[in-house]
């Protein structure tokens, strides 16, 4: 902004002009600030009002860490039984069918908030492999993908045959759950857009889920997630102004 402003002063002096000292600090609140630029000659005679001005706004930036609010898992081996109140989440398949996973996160005292940057983190407490050799024929790994719910959802009514609609045109994020089988640790997706949709004021959660490999009865790999009744629930980490 500084630069632009001595730029329009060039032009309108004509000649070429430059800034001497900089703008800096800490102490600035969120707000409107007026800056002027006034011309001086070699021998430091100033003219007697500034040659030009310009305004620059101000914005405060916030981080917060959320945990999920709701969350549940439907199984297509059980389509008509509800998880709510279960430790663990659920991705992937076995031979019976496929898993999925729901989560909501309460950001409704940020709607109108423009939302800087999202990461949802979720934890793998373990995986297995349903294969014909006890379970070690398990060298690939499992693609995970996150989705927009479009409706609402009831956690404590959610099953496989009353799931809710997402939107399976976007992936969101996706990232690669790495050795499924005995494997662990944190898992982290940009959910930035995703988030930025919530605090406008539509907010239905978001669905987790296995790509199409995973999702493959014949691939039979799945992984357990932290539920929010779990020491390691969903998390999600976003920056606001």
């Amino acid at each position: 902004t500084i630069d632009s402003i001595v730029q329009t002063l060039s032009y309108d002096v004509g000649y070429e002009c430059f800034v001497s000292t900089s703008i800096s600090g800490s102490n600035f609140t969120a707000g409107t600030y007026s800056i002027s630029v006034a011309g001086a000659d070699a021998a430091g005679n100033s003219m007697p009002t500034p040659d030009t001005s310009a305004s620059i706004e101000i914005f405060s930036e916030y981080s917060t860490t959320l945990y999920s609010e709701t969350d549940t898992r439907t199984s297509e081996e059980k389509p008509t039984t509800n998880y709510d109140g279960a430790e663990h989440l659920y991705i992937g398949a076995s031979s019976s069918g496929r898993g999925r996973t729901y989560i909501s996160f309460d950001v409704s005292t940020f709607e109108g908030r423009e939302i800087q940057s999202a990461t949802l983190t979720v934890y793998a407490m373990s995986g297995t492999c349903h294969s014909s050799f006890n379970n070690t024929d398990c060298s690939h790994d499992l693609g995970a993908e996150v989705y927009e719910i479009l409706t609402d959802w009831d956690a404590t009514a959610l099953t496989w045959n009353t799931a809710s609609s997402y939107d399976d045109t976007t992936v969101i994020d996706n990232t690669t759950i790495n050795e499924a089988y005995g494997g662990g640790g944190s898992y982290t997706f940009n959910v930035t857009s995703l988030v930025q949709t919530w605090a406008d004021g539509t907010n239905y959660g978001l669905l987790l889920k296995a790509d199409s490999t995973g999702e493959s009865t014949s691939s039979q790999v799945d992984v357990t997630l932290g539920a929010s009744e779990s020491s390691s629930p969903a998390r999600l980490d976003f920056t606001y102004r």
